[in-house]
């Protein structure tokens, strides 16, 4: 080989190494783009299933006997209820509890809803006790009283 197919050929080298250094390049920034991508839509679905069952439980307080709750508490739990087979579609434990719910609510269901929901978003939703969940504002305080006791929330 002559000095100048040498030159040719190094000079061919290092422009294909060149561009596949480039095209490495490239594929790292696509993959690491994409994995960052599917990392703020799982902390995204998260954000919205603990929106969700913090409505659920929140508006709880309708389920009780107490038949002058507004409309708008009552409308709000039904929208929170109404999430969940959206925002939990991805697991089937949720949705057979969410049928069973539907079917013969008790209070147990109720529960076991609310802690299979967190244990789907968080390993320490295992830990709640229905205690935890259980306590339902009574109706009888007043917020604005001139009382300087606190209501009582048990």
């Amino acid at each position: 080989m002559s000095a100048e197919e040498w030159t040719l050929a190094i000079s061919g080298g290092s422009i294909a190494v060149t561009i596949l250094i480039f095209l490495a390049g490239l594929f790292y920034q696509i993959k690491k783009s994409r994995n960052e991508e599917r990392q703020r839509a799982v902390e995204e679905s998260k954000r919205r299933k603990l929106e969700s069952i913090a409505n659920f439980a929140a508006y709880r307080f309708v389920l009780t006997t107490t038949s002058d709750w507004s409309c708008e508490a009552k409308d709000s739990f039904n929208a929170a209820l109404g999430r969940i087979p959206i925002e939990f579609h991805d697991s089937p434990r949720v949705l057979q509890l969410y049928s069973d719910l539907s079917s013969n609510f008790t209070a147990e269901k109720f529960y076991a809803m609310i802690k299979c929901m967190m244990s789907e978003i968080s390993s320490e939703g295992s830990h709640l006790e229905n205690s935890h969940i259980s306590t339902v504002p009574k109706r009888d305080y007043r917020l604005r009283s001139e009382s300087p006791t606190a209501p009582n929330l048990t």
